[in-house]
């Protein structure tokens, strides 16, 4: 059967999805050209038509990953009857979970990307870090304003915590250990972790 020929932007993103397999399997800087190739089963001519170098293949994944991920934490329907008594980040959490699997190859890319040889990368993935604690702080400022914490409960300290998680789940895929945590002591690592921090509250009824 002959196989359906793929349009320029599909032809990228399955370069880019191969490029993040191999970087999750191995590193960026063994992560090489030939190798994504090989994954992608292409020509290393054509990663070169849409990539000028390893370099900007690699962050042009790493941009890949925080795009995706971000997509599929402000398109689902967070204010449904299933995270209707949750907070964002709680409903975050269960999101995560559910798809921890892909979230873990996401995130071990960008941990890795942390250690990485090449400053730019390492650069990269500390702006993507950058960018997803403040999207968590505003998740948090609107819990605030919804009335789930005091007034004086400590937001950017409960970002970092969430990003620290994160990074701990990322390390567990590396070592293929996602499933050690269940998704019931995540929720209560959560509401300790809340409760530490300020006293939690429902809203109040109107």
């Amino acid at each position: 059967m002959k196989r359906k020929r793929l349009t320029a932007e599909e032809r990228k993103i399955s370069i880019l999805e191969a490029t993040m397999r191999v970087v999750a399997r191995l590193n960026y800087d063994s992560a090489t050209i030939a190798l994504i190739a090989k994954e992608a089963r292409i020509n290393q001519a054509l990663i070169y038509n849409h990539y000028k170098s390893k370099q900007d293949l690699q962050l042009g994944m790493l941009e890949y990953i925080y795009k995706t991920i971000l997509q599929r934490y402000t398109s689902n329907p967070l204010n449904s009857d299933a995270f209707k008594e949750m907070t964002s980040i709680q409903a975050f959490a269960y999101l995560y979970h559910n798809n921890r699997q892909e979230e873990g190859r996401f995130r071990s890319c960008v941990v890795k990307a942390l250690v990485a040889i090449d400053p730019k990368i390492r650069e990269k993935a500390w702006g993507i870090v950058n960018e997803e604690h403040t999207f968590i702080v505003g998740g948090f400022t609107d819990d605030l304003k919804k009335g789930y914490y005091e007034k004086d409960f400590d937001i950017d300290t409960a970002a970092w915590w969430v990003i620290a998680c994160d990074l701990l789940f990322s390390a567990l895929y590396i070592m293929g250990k996602t499933d050690v945590i269940p998704k019931e002591r995540v929720f209560e690592s959560l509401k300790y972790t809340e409760d530490k921090l300020k006293p939690f509250k429902k809203p109040s009824e109107k």
